[in-house]
């Protein structure tokens, strides 16, 4: 895990009023030392799926990210990972109704 995007999650959880200022610099340094050393993530973010709906030339909302990157995280196949063709396939897939939400369905 990148160590501002722990620093982004701290925080948050900061501002919410769930940790002080003057412990930040000590969990940031214990979810390093004691929680990420033995595991990654790879994180996608709306702003990776809307420049990728850009670059085909195509605008989406936030919102749209959003349900993209909820698409992509519930139909989720560790065989063949998340790449931009994943993207680029739930991109395709919008509904032309701009208010249109996915199906739930399973494919």
């Amino acid at each position: 895990m990148y160590g501002y995007l722990i620093a982004a999650q701290l925080e948050t959880l900061r501002l919410a009023g769930f940790l002080k200022e003057s412990d930040m610099a000590e969990a940031h340094t214990l979810l390093i030392k004691e929680h990420w050393t033995d595991h990654i993530a790879i994180v996608w973010t709306t702003e990776d799926v809307i420049s990728r709906a850009e670059f085909q030339g195509k605008k989406i909302t936030e919102k749209k990210a959003e349900e993209i990157l909820h698409e992509v995280l519930n139909k989720f196949d560790a065989d063949l990972g998340v790449n931009w063709d994943t993207f680029d396939y739930y991109i395709d897939e919008l509904p032309d109704d701009p208010d249109a939400v996915f199906d739930d369905e399973e494919d």
